[in-house]
């Protein structure tokens, strides 16, 4: 808990943040993906990815994304099944492109959920950074199954 809280005050509304160059949601995710592959893997999950390429570009804060990814790692190993593959996946829009992140809870995991709750300031956080870099994250569960979007504006694109 000590931990989700000094996270969650290390994230302040209104912090200006510094942007990387445009580049492609693949360019931009595909060794970060790739080694969050390859450490799930190790802990015995499956994954599938589909990493199509698309021309458009995207501006993020790196430091923000290598958190978020950190999260979303964690709640994985925290809640996900290891009999069902996570799927990772690229998306577009017409002026957004993102990520989809999409797992089935362990029964395990839906126990300890319903037993000890969650506070959620991991989603919290990624909304918060998302937000920051003008983006949007949405986090959705339906029955056993969990996905998280995160979803950028295109360079040149001020809305999603």
């Amino acid at each position: 808990l000590s931990d989700n809280i000094f996270e969650y005050a290390l994230v302040t509304e209104g912090a200006e943040i510094e942007f990387g160059e445009p580049e492609t949601v693949k360019e931009i995710f595909y060794d970060p993906l790739s080694e969050m592959t390859a450490y799930l893997e190790e802990r015995g999950y499956t994954v599938e990815t589909v990493l199509e390429p698309e021309e458009r570009k995207i501006r993020v804060n790196d430091e923000y994304i290598s958190r978020i990814l950190d999260n979303l790692v964690s709640n994985i190993v925290k809640y996900a099944d290891k009999s069902a593959p996570v799927r990772i996946s690229i998306f577009y829009a017409e002026a957004s492109g993102g990520l989809r992140f999409e797992n089935r809870i362990s029964e395990d995991a839906q126990e300890r959920k319903k037993s000890e709750g969650s506070t959620n300031i991991g989603l919290h956080n990624v909304r918060k950074m998302m937000n920051a870099m003008h983006g949007f994250s949405s986090a959705e569960e339906s029955g056993n199954t969990f996905a998280v979007t995160l979803l950028f504006h295109f360079e040149g694109n001020s809305a999603i």
